[in-house]
């Protein structure tokens, strides 16, 4: 049985090697365990929203403070409360 995560993490990702036009991407993470969980094609409140659209069991949401972070992540845990990542303070 996999325990419910509590705490998740996204922040910008930057596909490698990196080059003009490349869009970013955003990756998703327990904090807990520091596992990355999945990898979203962008950085994008849509997709991240849809991401499964609803975790009961995330309390926290540790994000990057981009634009695009804040309403995506109240769609996809609007249960859980907002901190800005240890690396956005």
């Amino acid at each position: 049985m996999v325990p419910a995560r509590r705490v998740g993490g996204v922040d910008e990702y930057a596909p490698r090697p990196p080059h003009k036009g490349r869009p970013y991407e955003a990756v998703l993470v327990d904090v807990e365990t520091r596992r990355k969980t999945d990898l979203l094609s962008d950085r994008e409140s849509p997709s991240l929203a849809a991401w499964p659209a609803r975790l009961p069991g995330i309390e926290v949401v540790c994000r990057d403070p981009a634009p695009f972070f804040p309403e995506g992540a109240i769609a996809w845990a609007p249960q859980a409360v907002q901190v800005a990542g240890r690396w956005h303070l």
